[in-house]
């Protein structure tokens, strides 16, 4: 009679019984490592990561090349001998990048549209748009609520709210993304708007953003002059305030701005504090 190459093993904790390799003590569902040929590899489909930094890859890939690949992919079988990419996808494309004909992936159970969008949102991979298309895509699913999708991917559920509410951001925001960066905060405060005021209220941020970084070129190119005869001229920063500070400003102006253009009667406490922004304003402009 022939003998299992598994003994069973009791969990006390879980009052179940588990099988185990008596070589190496590993139990029967231990995620699976194999090496594949990247050729037979197909993305996912729901793969939340739509935009690549090119500059970012190739570090990625000279990473590997000096250290190797030091976290495998994940990977679901297919049929005909074919593997479906579930995470990973910024390293199997730094690997075809270095022309390397396999890879090292883990082979994954469980919804691959799930496993992947919180694979990326612990990496920090995602810009803001393509973490709110994935929660869509989660929801259209599993017919998940809000808060069911919280605990799904580890934020509360406000924070989800306020991600799926991005997606009503024009679309002309949502491709400007990439080149301005601006805060989170700001993109939430816009979905806040009513619609005919939310291009307007990004027009005169992304301009005020875009004035800003221009100058900071331009100090950065002229660099510290010396001049024969004169005493050296200091450089004019492009803001005197720290990020910080600067990003309030701005997310402020922004805000003042669309409510001037459609006005509601002001209450007592209302008045207060624009009469105390205006005081400090005047004290730092010295007027």
């Amino acid at each position: 009679m022939s003998r299992s190459p598994f003994k069973k093993a009791v969990n006390p904790a879980l009052s179940q019984v588990v099988e185990r390799d008596v070589l190496f003590g590993l139990s029967d569902n231990f995620p699976k490592l194999v090496e594949v040929d990247v050729d037979r590899i197909d993305p996912n489909p729901d793969q939340p990561r739509k935009v690549f930094d090119e500059d970012a890859l190739q570090e990625l890939a000279d990473s590997i090349r000096r250290l190797g690949l030091k976290q495998p992919i994940g990977l679901r079988e297919s049929d005909g001998g074919r593997y479906t990419l579930v995470f990973g996808a910024r390293r199997l494309e730094a690997v075809r990048l270095l022309g390397n004909d396999t890879v090292f992936g883990i082979l994954t159970t469980g919804d691959p549209a799930e496993i992947a969008l919180i694979e990326n949102i612990q990496r920090v991979d995602l810009t803001p748009f393509e973490e709110a298309d994935g929660y869509a895509r989660l929801i259209e699913r599993h017919h998940y609520t809000h808060e069911a999708l919280a605990g799904v991917v580890h934020k509360s559920r406000p924070m989800v709210t306020k991600y799926l509410g991005l997606r009503s951001l024009p679309d002309a925001i949502r491709d400007a993304y990439a080149d301005l960066r601006p805060p989170l905060r700001m993109l939430f405060q816009i979905t806040t708007l009513p619609e005919e005021q939310r291009m307007p209220a990004w027009d005169s941020y992304a301009a005020a953003l875009k004035a800003r970084l221009a100058s900071s070129s331009r100090s950065a190119d002229a660099g510290p002059r010396e001049r024969p005869g004169r005493r050296d001229e200091p450089v004019a920063a492009p803001s005197a305030f720290p990020l910080r500070v600067a990003r309030a400003v701005d997310r402020v102006r922004v805000s003042l701005d669309a409510f001037r253009q459609k006005p509601a009667p002001l209450y007592a406490a209302d008045r207060e504090a624009l009469r105390e922004i205006r005081r400090h304003i005047d004290e730092i402009l010295g007027e």
